[in-house]
This record gives C-alpha cells, sequence and structure tokens, in this order.
C-alpha cells in the first residue's frame, strides 16, 4: 500500500495526541506496507478552521474540546469536513453516544483507552476505503 493518509486530529489534551501519534508509528513500524500518516494538529474546532480547505483523509475528533462539547462537536464538524471520513475517539464509554455519532455519520466510534495501534490502524483506513465505496455509489 504505502500510501501517505492525510489526518487531522482534533484534541485538546496533549497527552492523548502524543499516545495516538505514537500508537500509529508502532502500526506503521509493524507493517511497513501499509500507509503512512501525515498528522495534522488541532486543540479546537477554531484551531482546526485553516485545515479545512486542504485535502484531508480522515478526520480523527475528541467530542469533547474547549469550544464545543458532544454530538455538536461531531455535527460541526460533519459540516466543514467535505468528503474526509470523521472517526470520533473519544474518552467516553458510552454506547448510546456512540449510535448517535455513527447515525449521524460517524465512520467509527472509538474509545481511546480501548483502542490499541494495530486497531487504530485499520480502524482508519476501513473508514477510508467505506467512505470511498459510499462515495461511488451515489457517483456511479
Amino acid at each position: 500500500m504505502n500510501d501517505t493518509l492525510k489526518i487531522l486530529l482534533i484534541e485538546d489534551n496533549p497527552m492523548d495526541v502524543a499516545l495516538i501519534q505514537e500508537m500509529l508509528k508502532k502500526a506503521q513500524s509493524e507493517d511497513p506496507e501499509g500507509p503512512a500518516y501525515e498528522f495534522r494538529h488541532a486543540a479546537s474546532l477554531a484551531a482546526a478552521e485553516p485545515y479545512w480547505k486542504s485535502a484531508l483523509d480522515l478526520v480523527l475528533l475528541d467530542l469533547s474540546l474547549p469550544d464545543s462539547h458532544g454530538l455538536a462537536t461531531f455535527m460541526r464538524v460533519g459540516a466543514l469536513a467535505g468528503e474526509a471520513p470523521i472517526v470520533v475517539l473519544s474518552g467516553l464509554s458510552d454506547d448510546k453516544v456512540a449510535l448517535e455519532a455513527v447515525r449521524a455519520g460517524a465512520q467509527d466510534y472509538l474509545v481511546k483507552w480501548q483502542t490499541g495501534a494495530r486497531t487504530l490502524s485499520k480502524v482508519l483506513r476501513y473508514a477510508i476505503e467505506r467512505k470511498k465505496a459510499e462515495k461511488d455509489r451515489f457517483v456511479g
């Protein structure tokens, strides 16, 4: 594969940012044929604004940010992200919120402390593929 995936990580906790980046570096080292990851990071929705005009392959989103909280965060990002799939990565293990996010269009909902490097890498790749397949169904 060896594509480079452009990911916008919207996360306000610096420790979580470092952890997510480390998980994907680990996944990449374990699967050298897999994709490389190019990160853009924003600690709030306002800080993410410059990235909406760039080509993104995926948005990795925390729902609790300084300027937005809960499902409203997903809805705002969904309106801005264009065709980029959104994967929610939350500290909240709440099936109701997870189902609401998926019903609203999230490609997946992961709980930070339950997610490992390999799982995160696969979820991101599958989310991108699902979004492409969805687009192809409507275009073709």
